[in-house]
């Protein structure tokens, strides 16, 4: 599983979302790529985001295959609570 993060410089909860993304990471050791709205079009146009979806996490199966999103604000806790429930999908 990889899980692609896609926020903004100027999007106030992308700021937010960035550092609990990275604690997220860091704690379940989750593979996972981080990319700017502005500065990476083809990324945004593949996902068909637009500046009001984000922030924006997208979670990929081994094929790269889109399996889950998030969108906006959403607690820490709770982002592991999905990387572990995606982690513990991809063992059975």
């Amino acid at each position: 599983m990889k899980v692609i993060v896609i926020g903004a410089s100027w999007c106030r909860n992308c700021l937010v979302m960035r550092s609990r993304w990275l604690e997220a990471k860091l704690e379940t050791q989750i593979s996972m790529e981080y990319y700017d709205f502005d500065q990476n079009p083809p990324i945004v146009n593949l996902y068909n985001l637009h500046a009001t979806n984000l922030p924006a996490c997208i979670f990929l199966d081994d094929q790269g295959k889109e399996r889950f999103r998030l969108n906006g604000i959403i607690d820490k806790q709770r982002i592991i609570e999905i990387i572990n429930h995606f982690k513990k999908l991809e063992t059975t």
